[in-house]
């Protein structure tokens, strides 16, 4: 039977694997083989067994230790099943077995564990709950918990961008406020903001003035907070305009080139060799291209 497990196992067939575990009494099992069972299917995504194997060996009996990067593959098939309540487990789990030790590693554990049980929350409440309410829990677990250090990059948080784009106008209307006063939960982390703001460069109903203005009145406001991934999106957004290419430039002109990263510049040359724009006609933005090509 061991032998039959382990190549079903290896060989994908895990059907036939969950129908033949379901059978092994609990004493029986073998645990170097429920570790193998469970590490594969987490690789191919065969939610039926890491429920099953979650629920009983290690929920209920306690039995199975379960490392970071485990739980961690465990809460990401978590959010794309739907399964609301396993993240927090997960997140408890992890406290409870590896939360004492603060090593750069458990760091980055922790903080894709949070950043799993916020996206699950995002995506299993769906428009039953509003943005602000997910934008709160963010605040909370997150923003609020971890180093003042740790970057928020809005690709992390694939969810919660669904979730900005799928609220009310209203709803989306009253978040720009929340740029500029402060609401329910104070705002620690100097990345949280900018990623709001991203939030609403990226959403596809804002027009190209409007993403403009939300930038520059932003930072007129907080001049201190990082610019590099709001500038990347509007870089992006405005590959084919370079009036307001040139225009966004011209706002960032005390912005150090040092602090932005050279692919920043790749969409903006690519404008100027296709469409062989004038220099002259774009003074601002030919700085910033000829700057970074010299740098």
């Amino acid at each position: 039977m061991r032998r039959r497990l382990y190549a079903n196992c290896l060989n994908r067939n895990f059907d036939e694997v969950l129908a033949e575990v379901r059978e092994i009494p609990f004493e029986s099992m073998d645990y170097n083989f429920l570790k193998v069972y469970l590490a594969k299917s987490c690789q191919w995504g065969h939610t039926e067994s890491v429920n099953h194997i979650w629920y009983k060996y290690v929920v209920r009996k306690n039995t199975l230790l379960v490392d970071p990067e485990l739980l961690c593959s465990i809460g990401n098939l978590a959010i794309y099943d739907r399964k609301n309540f396993m993240p927090n487990d997960i997140y408890k789990y992890y406290v409870k077995h590896y939360g004492r030790e603060e090593t750069p590693k458990n760091s980055q554990w922790r903080y894709e564990l949070l950043r799993i049980k916020t996206e699950s929350f995002a995506r299993t409440t769906s428009t039953k709950t509003n943005f602000r309410e997910k934008w709160k829990v963010f605040l909370q677990d997150m923003d609020n918990c971890l180093p003042l250090i740790t970057r928020f990059r809005v690709r992390d948080f694939p969810n919660l961008v669904e979730s900005y784009r799928d609220e009310t106008q209203d709803g989306k209307d009253l978040m720009v406020e929340y740029l500029f006063e402060e609401k329910m939960v104070a705002v620690k982390n100097p990345y949280s903001l900018p990623m709001l703001l991203n939030f609403m460069l990226l959403e596809t109903s804002f027009s190209a003035d409007l993403k403009m203005s939300l930038f520059k009145r932003f930072f007129t406001v907080h001049q201190f907070l990082p610019k590099e991934d709001s500038v990347m999106i509007l870089v992006r957004a405005c590959s084919n305009d370079a009036y307001r290419l040139n225009d966004l430039f011209g706002f960032c002109g005390d912005f150090s080139l040092s602090e932005m990263s050279p692919r920043i510049f790749q969409p903006v040359k690519k404008v100027f060799n296709e469409k062989q724009l004038d220099q002259g006609s774009f003074p601002l933005l030919a700085a910033r291209i000829n700057s970074s090509t010299s740098h």
